[in-house]
């Protein structure tokens, strides 16, 4: 018969207490943590799925989850991080290594940059009251002029083609008016000045092309695109067409962008010298005097008259 162990050495290593319970113990042990692992794994199993299933749902079913899976999974995908497009375009573009989609269209290019986005614009131009005679003649010089050029005053009309009270006072024909009150003695020019933002510089960019090649219908042409009802460069070439304008070459120079720094050279020499800081913003300049008033707004035909003759009678 086997004799029984009467003890545990402990300083030799040997585990301590009944062997027996000790092995159940273990046993225990590594079922509960089986357990546990195996419950952890199906509930990541679970989430996994879900997830899954829920994306499968969200991007329209399964034939569209595998095509999502197979474009991130593509090189040109990793390489170029995704383009703008429908499922099918991108699919064909990046698996396929086609360059149409399904309805055959070319695969879309990034929209060149937008040279009239006026927010990235501004004049550096300096203008300082000891030039400003020099200034006003230079503009009877190069733009377009109604009256008399040799007349003792100048009115320079900061206007918009997209300002409701400019289109008024064009329509009212104010400045015709005042010019005609005066024979002889009153020139006046247009000058830009925005408030509209990017359509407004488009418009008023196209407006200096024709102002180049045909200044002496550009006054003209200003009046009928105030008069249009949907006023936008295409309809202001239409309209240029009509008076003899090689629209063409008007078109080259707009989507050049050929006049864009002198629209803004327009805005800051009138918010600088003359304090405009609206349309219509009309300055009246008595060139004999070197002084001028403001007539901010879309006043009435005395108005002007009136401070003319006050000007006159200053002397």
């Amino acid at each position: 018969m086997r004799k029984k162990e009467e003890n545990c050495c402990c300083e030799e290593g040997c585990p301590c207490g009944n062997p027996m319970n000790l092995g159940a113990i273990l046993i225990a042990i590594n079922l509960i943590i089986s357990i546990i692992v195996l419950c952890t794994v199906n509930q990541v199993k679970t989430t996994v799925t879900d997830q899954r299933e829920m994306t499968i749902a969200q991007v329209g079913g399964e034939e569209s989850y595998n095509k999502m899976k197979a474009i991130y999974a593509s090189e040109k995908y990793q390489e170029e991080q995704g383009q703008n497009s429908s499922l099918d375009e991108a699919y064909n573009y990046y698996v396929n290594g086609t360059e149409e989609g399904t309805e055959g269209q070319e695969w879309a290019t990034p929209a060149e940059p937008d040279i009239y986005d006026n927010s990235n614009y501004a004049s550096d131009k300096t203008y300082s009251a000891e030039n400003m005679m020099n200034e006003v003649n230079n503009l009877l010089n190069t733009a377009p002029v109604r009256g008399s050029k040799d007349g003792r005053f100048v009115i320079i009309e900061y206007t918009e083609l997209l300002c409701p009270y400019c289109q008024r006072h064009s329509q009212q024909g104010t400045i015709n008016q005042v010019i005609e009150q005066f024979p002889g003695e009153v020139a006046s020019v247009s000058q830009h000045y925005l408030i509209h933002g990017t359509p407004a510089l488009r418009l008023s960019a196209a407006m200096e092309c024709i102002a180049e090649t045909n200044p002496d219908v550009y006054h003209q042409i200003m009046e009928e695109a105030f008069a249009s009802s949907n006023l936008n460069v295409t309809t202001l070439e239409e309209i240029a067409g009509n008076h003899g304008v090689d629209v063409e070459a008007m078109d080259a120079c707009y989507k050049e962008g050929k006049y864009i720094s002198k629209v803004y050279d327009m805005i800051n020499m009138g918010s600088t010298l003359f304090g405009v800081s609206g349309t219509p913003g009309n300055v009246i300049v008595d060139k004999e005097t070197g002084k001028f008033q403001v007539v901010a707004g879309a006043y009435p035909v005395d108005e002007f008259v009136n401070v003319i003759n006050s000007m006159k009678n200053a002397q």
